[in-house]
């Protein structure tokens, strides 16, 4: 599921954040940076979401953040689920889990309180926009350094309906351990 996430998730929105001349946040996953800009602004901090903080500090001291669609990088993505989930913005997680999920759920049980089939236009755009990008991926990318990425199609769908709910349970435990003061473990 990371592995589709970031083969579409991130590289989409990295791509609509190209157009705008710079990216938000540099994944730390699938980044380069050059030693001089990063010992500037003091090395790559221990923070939550310590991909963001570096980048704004570089892009606030450095100028702009640059996205390459043809730069390739590979990574271990964990086999476990109890492994390597991110923190993600709070309100979305908020949002996902308290409103999206039992307004779906409510939805097919015939109450349409938090949900309707103007609602459910979300999930056929979503797969149109997933599938142009990973035809583009395949064709312009991948085919240009004769790369043939494994056809993952439990991982595909596993990431197309499970993956956000997984990330967002597990964000909104690291932001209750994070308000009450627990001990962050880093692994």
């Amino acid at each position: 599921m990371q592995g589709w996430d970031y083969r579409l998730g991130i590289n989409g929105v990295k791509r609509m954040q190209a157009a705008y001349n710079s990216a938000l946040v540099a994944q730390g996953a699938f980044s380069a940076y050059w030693t001089d800009d990063l010992r500037a602004v003091g090395g790559w901090p221990d923070a939550i979401g310590e991909d963001i903080v570096l980048t704004w500090t570089l892009m606030d001291s450095r100028g702009i953040v640059q996205y390459e669609p043809c730069a390739l990088g590979f990574t271990a993505a964990p086999e476990r689920l109890g492994h390597g989930i991110d923190y993600l913005v709070p309100f979305l997680d908020i949002g996902f889990i308290f409103f999206w999920i039992p307004g779906v759920i409510l939805f097919l049980f015939g109450y349409p309180l938090l949900f309707s089939w103007l609602s459910m236009l979300v999930i056929p755009i979503t797969l149109i926009i997933y599938g142009l990008l990973r035809r583009w991926q395949e064709r312009h990318v991948f085919r240009r350094f004769d790369i043939h990425p494994a056809r993952d199609i439990r991982g595909f769908y596993a990431y197309l309906f499970a993956y956000q709910a997984l990330c967002s349970s597990a964000s909104l435990r690291g932001y209750v351990q994070y308000l009450t003061g627990a001990a962050r473990r880093w692994k």
